[in-house]
């Protein structure tokens, strides 16, 4: 009996995604489609494409439309001191003492469960960061991060973070007349067009399946079930922060 009928690409709630959220997942997913051979499937795949390539634009567009030489100076500000904390647990990990790797590992799981914050919108990256800068600056982790030397970098995040908030939320209220209707739509036709394709895959793994489609169905599962994962661990640990 063959049993790569039992195989399906997962549901998969996109409007839980942040925009650029979005695009990322959407850029994953096109990495492992267009390598598919099926003729009709791949139809969908050149759609699929043209789609992916008219929301990066016109993300592109409104993402500029709000950057002033303030707001992208204190940008960089803020991922300057992400990435020194990111480098100090690296160093920290690879430290001959054990309590100091120790230390480093507990910092890099929070870390890596939210996952890559630069990969956000800007809006979306500042929530990532404070509630990230809110976990370290309790106590749990105050020994952990004297440790590696991060506690400085972590002061330098929360503030670098809390001055771009203020002035990109002081720039997006003067663009009041500013519409973000093009960004959306471009989004809804990306989101669409990739429901149809994994009907499609679904489809005709049903009617014709074999090794290389169960390997597609495989890859796209793997990239569903991360994002997925990283969106229940925030909503998590946001309620949890709430409740505190």
């Amino acid at each position: 009996m063959n049993s790569y009928h039992m195989k399906e690409v997962k549901n998969m709630d996109l409007r839980k995604l942040g925009m650029k959220e979005d695009l990322d997942f959407h850029r994953k997913v096109y990495s492992i489609v267009e390598q598919a051979n099926d003729l009709e499937f791949r139809q969908h795949v050149f759609a699929y494409r043209e789609k992916i390539t008219a929301f990066k634009e016109a993300l592109k567009q409104r993402e500029k439309s709000l950057i002033t030489k303030e707001v992208s100076s204190l940008e960089k500000r803020r991922d300057r001191a992400y990435r020194a904390i990111t480098s100090l647990v690296s160093v920290g990990i690879a430290h001959f003492n054990a309590q100091t790797a120790e230390a480093a590992r507990q910092i890099q799981h929070i870390i890596r469960t939210y996952g890559n914050p630069t990969r956000l919108s800007h809006q979306e990256k500042s929530d990532v960061l404070r509630q990230l800068t809110e976990i370290f600056a309790g106590e749990e982790y105050a020994t952990a991060l004297d440790a590696i030397h991060a506690t400085e970098w972590i002061e330098e995040l929360i503030a670098a973070n809390d001055a771009f908030d203020k002035t990109y939320l002081q720039r997006r209220e003067k663009q009041t007349s500013f519409v973000t209707s093009s960004t959306s739509a471009a989004r809804r036709e990306a989101d669409q067009v990739y429901h149809s394709l994994v009907k499609v895959m679904n489809v005709l793994m049903n009617l014709s399946p074999d090794k290389e489609k169960e390997q597609f169905i495989e890859k796209l599962n793997q990239v569903i079930d991360q994002t997925a994962y990283r969106q229940v661990t925030r909503k998590k640990r946001s309620v949890a922060k709430k409740s505190d």
